[in-house]
């Protein structure tokens, strides 16, 4: 290999394997990025006023504001011009300029830094410098190559600087950087796998699918199946498993998860947080990671339910929380333990009753106390060939057709009627669609069926 083949040294490189879906991403994300860069200058040449040349402190702030104006302008043309291909090269060139520029501004805030400071004011310094690392990994992290770079130019002045000051305490400084920097391209790495390969994967395979679609179909439904892959919603219909989810807008805030246990026993979380449309949504991630780890780690329900709990306490909304039931199935679906914080009745229809038993929700919904559940109890049911449980949420007995009759009035009567037959979702899905006759939709409905 050459030497000038190497990506370190041949700046190019850096967008040499980048696709065009990278870059339109990372052009998205500059606006913001570009505006906090200048407000945070803006704060410090006001804190180090009094203690710096403050020439030199304002043609650093006349820098930073200037490559910030050219970055916003770039932006703007870069809108109008991404289809011509042909500029995409002298995009990525004059983009990658700018931004190593604007590295190097923020690095070279090392030059004004005095060892005789305040202890305040060089912790404020390092702090600066530390946001705008963290600001730039949802900012440049569609390009790892190009965030490493950034990170460096960033941190590097400042650590060569705390090395040649002699003094032990600064010693400790300096590797403290250059902690931080691994943790920034630690937790770029992450984004880059969690979100923006999701993203460009999925912006790559969808390029025919834009052809034939207007722009906003397109962008909703790209938006909804990146949720989705990220969140791990699927459907459901295996083993006795059936689901159906209708949501009211692109994303749902019902949810169902289903997972094995390494002894085959499966687990289920049925979940409708308040509300709806993507504040709903998101409710739906930190979960699916949570309940699918937990359960291939054979970890009790109580023990995810508290886990599940105390992540939503901290992640939802003021006024959000989590109506949810877990459900915990043998292999051979005869038994079954359900627990129940806010859904609807659960029903339990047997093939020999001509009666339908309820469970009904006897715990506080997910995500409104800090530790609720000091003793968790699960309804256990012994089940027979025929014997099934639904569950539902309450969009589905809460749906009104045009006279203001709310489907839950009719919910029992349709069971009973069609108890035997083994598409019960699928009857009670018609018999759904019969009752509103075009009346709106007003909230995500979602339907679980559990048979023997």
């Amino acid at each position: 290999m050459k030497l000038g083949d190497t990506a370190f040294l041949d700046l190019t490189s850096i967008f040499r394997s980048a696709s065009l879906h990278q870059i339109k991403l990372l052009f998205r994300q500059l606006v913001r990025v570009c505006f906090a860069s200048v407000v945070t200058a803006l704060v410090m040449v006001i804190f180090l006023w009094q203690s710096v040349n403050y020439q030199g402190l304002l043609i650093w702030f006349a820098t930073i504001f200037v490559i910030s104006v050219i970055r916003v302008l770039l932006v703007y043309f870069f809108s109008y011009q991404i289809d011509q291909h042909g500029h995409i090269k002298l995009w990525q060139t004059i983009l990658l300029v700018l931004v190593l520029l604007a590295a190097l501004s923020w690095g070279s805030l090392a030059f004004f830094y005095d060892f005789a400071w305040h202890p305040a004011q060089q912790i404020v310094v390092v702090l600066a410098l530390t946001l705008i690392a963290a600001g730039a990994i949802p900012a440049y992290a569609t390009i790892l190559p190009l965030f490493t770079s950034v990170l460096m130019l960033i941190f590097l002045p400042l650590t060569v600087l705390f090395l040649l000051s002699g003094q032990t305490t600064y010693f400790l400084f300096a590797a403290a950087l250059i902690v931080l920097q691994l943790f920034g391209f630690f937790f770029a790495k992450h984004y880059h796998d969690m979100v923006v390969a999701n993203f460009v994967d999925h912006l790559a395979h969808h390029d025919k699918l834009q052809e034939t679609v207007t722009k906003k179909n397109y962008e909703e439904q790209l938006a909804n199946e990146t949720y989705n892959r990220i969140a791990q919603i699927q459907p459901l219909n295996e083993n006795g498993i059936k689901t159906v989810v209708k949501p009211l807008g692109i994303f749902s805030g019902d949810f169902i998860y289903s997972a094995l246990t390494p002894a085959n026993q499966r687990y289920i979380f049925f979940a409708d947080v308040s509300g709806h449309g993507l504040p709903a949504a998101l409710g739906a991630i930190p979960v699916a990671s949570i309940f699918n780890s937990m359960t291939e780690k054979a970890m009790e329900p109580d023990k995810i339910i508290r886990e599940i709990n105390n992540n939503l306490k901290d992640r939802l909304l003021a006024g959000q929380f989590c109506c949810a039931c877990f459900i915990s199935v043998n292999e051979e679906r005869s038994r079954i333990s359900v627990w129940n914080a806010g859904l609807p009745d659960i029903l339990v229809v047997t093939r020999m009753s001509k009666t339908i038993q309820h469970i009904s929700s006897t715990n506080v919904p997910l995500g409104i106390e800090e530790n609720p559940y000091a003793s968790i109890q699960f309804v256990n049911l012994d089940f027979e060939a025929g014997d099934y449980l639904l569950a539902y949420s309450d969009g589905l007995i809460e749906a009104e057709n045009k006279n203001k009759q709310a489907f839950g009035s009719l919910l029992e009567n349709i069971v009973l009627n069609n108890r035997k037959s083994p598409e019960i979702l699928s009857i009670l899905d018609s018999e759904l669609e019969q009752h509103m006759q075009g009346a709106e939709q007003k909230d995500d409905i979602s339907m679980l069926e559990i048979r023997c």
